[in-house]
């Protein structure tokens, strides 16, 4: 069997599956397990393939078939230009979440800023961040302790060395008069990407999301209480004039405008992703 022929049963078993992306899903997994560039892969269809590597790809459709997410089978994402492991117990990486590091490019920011990535999952937001803003000193911020493992290999790998990974909860909010917390204070600017789904919303969701975790999904009855916490309970940590710059779900700009205004934040921006939705919040202290 050649590549060219691997690939159209692929294809074609994703197809009769159901799978949305088909084609590309096909691509990316024959690509990947066999080690093949896009470019390589267009040019050597017709080469064979063993049939020890056919049967590593049947073995990888049927993971996929299950409901696993192509992205835990293959191992890593790209994000933003930076390589990023994941797997099991983290949150994959999602195109429009680039839009807070494109925003992020266009801030006015200091020589040396201060970056606190929260709610961090894999680390793709701080490592991004960091790599685009080499002297910038960029907090990773996540409670789970196994996201943490995913974070430590995705900073080593991408040589983000100005990436301090911090295991904590958000909800544990900074306090001035510990000396610990210290650091957390004076802030340029806090990216976010928080658990948004209402929890009423999670078991509807698509089987692959199903399978991530559930603590990086909920963000309680109407999926706003991670915005609430964290425009709140993280204003003092930000400098006068600091940015703060939210992920939201559909239909969540209105209200995370709304708790952001109360909190005191000014220069309230909404923000469209590339398919027309509301999906980027900014403010300013």
């Amino acid at each position: 069997m050649t590549i060219g022929q691997l690939y159209a049963e692929t294809s074609k078993t994703f197809e009769q599956a159901g799978v949305e992306n088909f084609s590309f899903e096909a691509s990316v997994l024959i690509e990947e397990l066999l080690e093949l560039s896009s470019t390589e892969f267009l040019m050597r269809k017709s080469e064979s393939v063993d049939e020890g590597q056919r049967e590593n790809i049947l073995r990888a459709v049927q993971r996929r078939l299950s409901g696993e997410p192509l992205q835990y089978i293959i191992g890593s994402w790209d994000f933003y230009g930076c390589k990023i492991t994941v797997g099991e117990n983290v949150f994959i990486p999602r195109p429009e979440t680039e839009l807070l590091i494109e925003r992020l490019a266009e801030l006015p920011l200091p020589d040396n800023p201060k970056i606190a990535d929260l709610c961090s999952g894999s680390g793709c937001i701080a490592i991004a961040a960091a790599k685009h803003h080499p002297k910038a000193t960029v907090f990773s911020v996540e409670l789970s302790e196994k996201a943490i493992g995913y974070i430590r290999k995705n900073v080593e790998i991408n040589h983000a060395e100005n990436v301090e990974i911090i295991n904590r909860n958000v909800l544990d909010l900074p306090d001035p008069e510990k000396i610990e917390d210290e650091k957390f204070f004076g802030l340029d600017v806090i990216l976010s990407n928080p658990p948004y789904v209402p929890s009423w919303e999670i078991q509807g969701l698509q089987k692959e999301v199903l399978r991530e975790p559930h603590m990086a999904l909920d963000g309680g009855e109407d999926g706003l209480d991670f915005y609430d916490a964290i425009s709140n309970g993280w204003y003092a940590a930000l400098k006068p004039g600091g940015m703060i710059m939210y992920e939201i779900g559909d239909k969540q700009a209105a209200g995370v405008s709304e708790i952001l205004k109360s909190a005191g934040y000014k220069n309230i921006k909404v923000y469209q992703d590339y398919a027309g939705i509301e999906r980027i919040v900014s403010a300013q202290k």
